[in-house]
């Protein structure tokens, strides 16, 4: 047996766990050699472990268990773990109370995830979907319809070219076409351009003679009639003073002459009512 494969040993052969045969080979072996006996010395002298030291190394050397568990949860509930991790993963849930607890509710989220599950939609999901959301347009009426047909054609950058090209189009045709009402407007507008201004200006001068006169006129007869009114009006309003004047007067005059005749009948009844005594 090499040094090598009996190193490998020496753990076993010093807690004793090896069987007979190997024991003996490895006895052999360090029998003839000083290095590997001298080896298996110094293990035999070691202390056993500390379990304090032991739990404090593999606390700061290995993850916590309960995260290891609870990385390995989900697929021990759904059963893609093997059977050693599943085996260890058991175990623990068996003794801790958070991870069974976290495990009862995978448990659960299978159950009632499996209705939340992708469903294939058929034929008729998507007509169903737009009957349900899309609003249909309303019919609109013809008048509605030109409506919008002129407000688009009118909106576009091009209608101002467009008009512009139209109005050029029907002014050369109401111009230059021989049987146009307008097919002369050009000759005359150039003669009236040739003609002397003096020409012009003297049917001007006529015509501004003629409406100051009849502006006069009409101003001399707004006159006589508003003169007319006034002198009716104050004839008449005179008439009327003169007809309440004598009615007052009537009125003041056989007032005053009621006490007269008053005293007048008082004297009489005095004398009367002596003789009578």
């Amino acid at each position: 047996m090499s040094c090598e494969r009996n190193q490998d040993r020496l753990f076993e052969y010093v807690d004793g766990s090896l069987d007979a045969n190997t024991r003996d080979r490895v006895a052999s072996h360090l029998e003839s050699c000083a290095d590997c006996a001298a080896l298996a010395a110094s293990l035999a002298r070691t202390e056993p472990a500390d379990e304090d030291l032991t739990r404090a190394v593999l606390r700061r050397t290995t993850r916590d268990a309960c995260e290891q568990s609870t990385e390995r949860i989900p697929d021990w509930v759904d059963g893609s773990l093997d059977a050693f991790d599943a085996e260890l993963v058991a175990g623990h849930v068996s003794h801790c109370t958070e991870c069974e607890a976290f495990a009862s509710v995978m448990r659960a989220m299978t159950v009632d995830l499996a209705s939340l599950a992708e469903v294939e939609p058929d034929a008729r999901f998507l007509d169903d979907v737009m009957a349900a959301t899309v609003r249909k347009a309303p019919q609109l009426s013809w008048a509605a319809r030109l409506e919008e047909w002129f407000g688009g054609l009118v909106q576009r950058p091009r209608i101002a070219w467009e008009g512009a090209y139209i109005l050029t189009v029907c002014l050369v045709l109401l111009v230059a076409f021989p049987g146009s009402p307008l097919a002369g407007v050009s000759k005359r507008a150039l003669d009236l351009a040739q003609t002397d201004p003096n020409k012009i200006r003297q049917p001007l001068v006529a015509f501004e003679a003629g409406l100051s006169s009849a502006a006069n006129e009409a101003w001399f007869s707004t006159r006589k009639v508003a003169r007319s009114l006034t002198i009716k009006a104050t004839v008449g309003s005179g008439d009327v003073y003169r007809k309440a004047k004598r009615d007052l007067g009537t009125l003041w005059a056989s007032i005053a002459s009621d006490p007269v005749n008053e005293q007048t009948e008082t004297q009489e009844q005095i004398p009367t009512n002596g003789e009578s005594k």
